[in-house]
């Protein structure tokens, strides 16, 4: 026996054996305390399953109740328990309570006697008070108990850095790195409350990460970025973190491109920018709301064209022409006919999954419309040819563009008539056409609308057309923008065109050549 005793000093399993050995010598009373000192040993060195499970409100009220009337030394074992796991509660009402509370804790941790019925719920608590002097406290107790308890659970000791003064950092370094594998190893063995002062904390900071990174590093990981809203469990930082990404391209080089998934994921979080009542949009910095709302009128003009490609009456003059304004419209909206609606096409249905609640209805069997807002104007557009387009101002715009659906015969009637016809002008010496284009473009002068391509671009595409004009630009000196002639050009009906083209853009005629301040 004494050799047995002497070998379990070095074998942790020989006090088992031998443990096994006093039990089957019941007779010898002698055998019975080491028995029990051993059996303490093994509890002692046992791994603890700690129970994450908050205990229920009436279980609480009731232990609360006995530290109110007997004080904290009349509870029991299993009644602080409960109340471990409830300190968040008393920072109001029971600050008392709390600091009472704390003050026994802390000197059983000095004595290395937490018991372990409490840890989960100290750790709890933990990770649910705010920040604070009544926070620090309970990670000093929860810190100490660890060097006093090795056999504490295996995922608590893995993340003991939570009880340091940057519990977040080894998160956020791997994140940052695109990896989330110790968060998803948190999450799965130490359930963070929502309440968790963690979840914040761990967004704020990835959010802070996220906002000064470089472009290059950030946009091709938007969608890694957008993914990682589901391992967070609170709306509010979830929003958080969609409005840094926003924020973040819209400030970016390439804010004008669309990008794909960062706007179906933002319309399927916050619905459309085009609509007021979505007021998410207005926690965001000023210029992403724009930006998404050109994006959708970009991808609505081609959407709604790319639907009838393959009818042969469809005018692809009219995209190229509209999306010339995308910037400028504030607000669009497709109105499908039947035969899209009940089409069988993968494409078709991919289109009308995509707009979801974002289309209407339009009863014809064959003809679709687009309502597209600039200004203080709504315009009609549609996509089969001998159709005129619709341009008006009025109370019921706005009615008109939130309908969920519209008779073909009743859009034909609102409004004024704009016709999509190459128009004869007869002058004093010849004859020749003017496009629809330039009468649109003139009539959306008249109110005040303009293309969003600048007036260089502009100008430089009329010089591949004319390529004997030379464009000079003083403005940065002070002088002026001109649009030079050619020398000895003769007055055709051509350059008259042109003439007055300058002119519809704030041009005046000077000794030959067209000058603009």
């Amino acid at each position: 026996m004494r050799a047995d005793m002497n070998e379990s000093i070095l074998d942790l399993s020989a006090l088992s054996r031998c443990q096994e050995k006093f039990r089957q010598q019941r007779e010898d009373s002698s055998a019975q305390p080491l028995a029990k000192t051993l059996a303490k040993l093994e509890q002692w060195t046992k791994p603890i399953t700690l129970n994450w499970h908050a205990p229920s409100k009436a279980r609480f009220e009731m232990a609360i109740s006995q530290a109110r009337h007997g004080g904290t030394g009349s509870l029991s074992v299993r009644q602080r328990r409960v109340l471990a796991y409830h300190l968040s509660e008393f920072i109001h009402d029971e600050e008392t309570l709390l600091s009472q509370l704390l003050d026994r804790w802390e000197d059983d941790a000095k004595k290395n006697a937490v018991h372990r019925l409490h840890v989960g719920g100290l750790f709890h608590s933990y990770m649910t008070l705010p920040q604070g002097t009544w926070q620090k406290r309970l990670r000093h107790i929860v810190r100490s108990t660890f060097k006093s308890m090795p056999s504490l659970s295996k995922g608590l000791k893995e993340h003991e850095h939570l009880l340091t003064d940057t519990p977040c950092r080894p998160y956020i370094e791997q994140m940052i790195k695109k990896e989330t594998k110790l968060l998803d190893d948190l999450c799965k063995k130490l359930p963070i409350s929502p309440a968790s002062w963690f979840w914040q904390e761990i967004t704020e900071q990835f959010c802070k990460e996220i906002a000064s990174s470089k472009e290059d590093d950030f946009n091709p990981h938007i969608e890694w970025f957008l993914d990682l809203e589901k391992k967070i469990p609170v709306e509010e930082h979830r929003q958080n973190l969609l409005k840094t990404v926003l924020e973040k391209y819209a400030k970016g080089s390439r804010s004008s491109e669309i990008c794909q998934a960062l706007m179906q994921h933002a319309l399927d979080r916050w619905g459309s920018p085009q609509l007021e009542k979505n007021r998410k949009w207005n926690t965001c910095a000023p210029e992403v709301r724009p930006m998404v709302c050109k994006w959708l009128a970009q991808d609505d003009l081609k959407d709604f064209y790319d639907l009838c490609g393959d009818n042969k009456q469809m005018d692809k003059q009219r995209l190229e022409f509209w999306l010339r304004f995308k910037n400028k419209m504030t607000f669009t909206k497709i109105f499908v006919c039947k035969e899209v609606r009940s089409s069988e096409d993968p494409d078709i249905r991919n289109f009308l999954e995509k707009k979801k609640e974002r289309l209407g209805d339009l009863d014809d069997s064959k003809q679709n419309a687009i309502f597209m807002r600039i200004g203080d104007w709504l315009f009609i557009e549609f996509t089969q040819k001998n159709t005129a387009a619709r341009a008006f101002v009025g109370k019921n715009e706005h009615h008109l563009a939130d309908a969920r659906e519209h008779r073909l015969h009743d859009l034909r009637k609102i409004g004024k008539q704009w016709i999509h016809h190459d128009l004869r002008k007869i002058g004093k010496q010849s004859i020749h056409h003017r496009n629809w284009q330039d009468t649109f473009l003139e009539q959306l002068r008249e109110k005040n609308i303009e293309p969003d391509d600048s007036e260089l671009d502009w100008l430089e595409n009329l010089k591949l057309e004319n390529p004997r004009l030379e464009i000079t630009d003083h403005r940065p000196d002070g002088g002026y923008l001109w649009v030079h002639l050619p020398p000895n050009i003769h007055l055709t009906p051509n350059t008259k065109g042109l003439g007055k083209e300058l002119e519809a853009r704030g041009f005046s005629y000077n000794a030959g050549n067209y000058q603009k301040p």
